[in-house]
Parts: C-alpha cells; sequence; structure tokens
C-alpha cells in the first residue's frame, strides 16, 4: 500500500482531468479544491481561472455563459463501454462453457446464417464452384 503524505498532491493531474471532463460533456466546469488547485475549465479546454492552494482565501473567476456544446460523448454516451462488457462476458462464458456445447452453438449460429442468405449461385448452376460455367461445342 502507497500512502501519500499531506504535502504530497495530485491535485494538478486531478485539475487536468476534470478539463477533459469540461470538454467530454461539452459544459463549463468549476473545481473547487482547498489544499489543491482551483480551476474552471470550459468546453474548448480554455482555462479562465486557477489558483494552486485556495487554503483560507478566495478565489473568483469569471465564467462565460454558453450554451451546452454537442459532443460525441453527448449522443453515444457510455455504449462503447456497454459493448466492452458484453464482449468481455461472452468472452468468458465460450472460455468456461465446455467444447461441445461451444461448438454446436457457432453450428446453429451458422445455419440461420445459411438459411438467411437464400439460395446461393453454387446451387443454381449446379457445379461445385460458384463462377458461371460455359459451354463449348465442337464443329465437326
Amino acid at each position: 500500500m502507497f500512502v501519500l503524505p499531506h504535502t504530497a498532491s495530485i491535485g494538478r493531474l486531478e485539475a487536468t482531468i476534470q478539463s477533459y471532463r469540461a470538454v467530454e460533456q461539452g459544459l463549463s466546469i468549476f473545481r473547487c479544491g482547498s489544499w489543491a488547485p482551483s480551476t474552471v475549465w470550459d468546453p474548448y479546454h480554455q482555462i479562465f481561472g486557477y489558483k494552486y492552494n485556495l487554503g483560507s482565501g478566495t478565489f473568483t473567476a469569471e465564467i462565460p455563459l454558453r450554451k451546452h456544446v454537442s459532443t460525441i460523448y453527448s449522443a453515444v454516451g457510455n455504449l462503447w463501454a456497454y459493448i466492452c462488457c458484453a464482449f468481455a462476458i461472452v468472452s468468458l462464458i465460450l472460455v468456461i462453457a465446455p467444447k461441445n456445447y461451444v461448438d454446436k452453438w457457432f453450428d446453429t449460429i451458422e445455419s440461420r446464417l445459411l438459411r438467411r442468405s437464400g439460395p446461393s449461385r453454387r446451387s443454381e448452376n449446379g457445379s461445385g464452384s460458384a463462377l458461371p460455367t460455359s459451354t463449348t461445342q465442337e464443329s465437326a
């Protein structure tokens, strides 16, 4: 276990993380820290105020009033995280499940996909090749 002494602060890192949250959410963020940096960030990653150690003092900053900025995160949200979690769960199930169940499952999926694709070119021309066949006649 690693314990930081009181004088060692990760406040600058926390303040930087808040700047990314402002951009991610499309909002202005005011972060107040008594023994860490107090900062004001806007959604365009501009800093409007910074004071390293507020302690018992005061901190004043002018925050421009802006409308919410549309971002990819505000539209999609945590979709990528949900996709990763679903993939991890399916992968875990495939690792834990016995091989014969997994093979049966994949065979079922493959047969359903083949049924949905309809008749193939292979069955249309009757040959084993998917390429069209040509017939040539020799004249005698």
